[in-house]
């Protein structure tokens, strides 16, 4: 795992102080460890969502939970090895999942309808 998802919200044109809080979808973005998420206006979110060309780029927001559908589906909830054993992204994130169980557990995956999918083409983030 090399990256980092993080909920983002596109923070608009704010042309005026009428635009504020009108109801937003919290995305999510896909940051390299190595940027920390400060080149963010550059990242696409997951589902495929980009700022347009007069928009403040994307606002992380750390406070809020993602609700957009698409990025939902297509955040990986299990990580695969090579030989096909499966842990939790929870696992990886928690005390037990070290540097070594984050780099061969590489292949993300879903759980959809009781069983393992992996991840891959459109669906992949």
């Amino acid at each position: 795992m090399n990256a980092t998802i993080v909920a983002a919200t596109l923070a608009g044109r704010c042309a005026n102080g009428y635009e504020r809080g009108a109801g937003r979808v919290v995305h999510a973005i896909k940051c390299d460890e190595n940027d920390l998420c400060f080149g963010a206006s550059a990242y696409r979110a997951i589902c495929g969502k980009a700022h347009g060309p007069r928009s403040a780029g994307w606002s992380v927001r750390t406070d809020l939970e993602i609700t957009c559908q698409k990025c939902l589906k297509k955040i990986p909830t299990h990580w695969m090895d090579d030989s096909g054993n499966v842990v939790t992204t929870e696992f990886l994130n928690g005390p037990k999942g070290s540097s070594d169980w984050r780099t061969a557990y590489h292949i993300p995956c879903r759980e959809v309808r009781g069983k393992i999918t992996m991840l891959v083409g459109s669906n992949v983030y």
